[in-house]
């Protein structure tokens, strides 16, 4: 197994991953969520004011995913194979818990774009693929 073979596949699952659209009606992708969130959480904490506004304690879930993200694509060595793993069911997590609820809720599964399904396609293929390929190499 070449281990640029294997960067580039997480790379590339890693873009998918962030390019996966919303389900709702704002169609953006998650690292527009996580720019928004980031910079909501970090605006409301410089600008305290407890009388005026509460903090949007959202954007302290995103610091977790961009580690989670981090660490999947960091990984690739045999003895990192459980942490990887378990990094893509916490990602698909995160993604049906996102899009689960918007779907059943606001009967959205018949307005499933392109813009979701293609890039959730190719982040479960190209990280399923990833950890076959860490899996089967068992050398160090």
């Amino acid at each position: 197994m070449s281990y640029m073979k294997l960067s580039v596949i997480k790379i590339i699952s890693v873009l998918s991953f962030l390019m996966i659209c919303s389900v709702d009606r704002d169609d953006l992708p998650v690292f527009i969520y996580i720019i928004f969130g980031l910079f909501q959480f970090i605006n409301d904490i410089v600008s305290l004011s407890f009388s005026q506004h509460t903090i949007l304690w959202e954007g302290i879930a995103m610091i977790p995913l961009i580690g989670t993200l981090y660490i999947f694509a960091s990984s690739g060595k045999f003895k990192d194979r459980y942490l990887m793993l378990f990094c893509f069911i916490a990602l698909l997590s995160i993604l049906f818990s996102l899009i689960v609820p918007s779907i059943f809720y606001k009967d959205n599964i018949s307005k499933l774009r392109l813009s979701f399904i293609i890039p959730f396609i190719i982040f479960v293929i190209g990280s399923i693929y990833t950890l076959l390929l860490v899996f089967k190499n068992n050398k160090e």
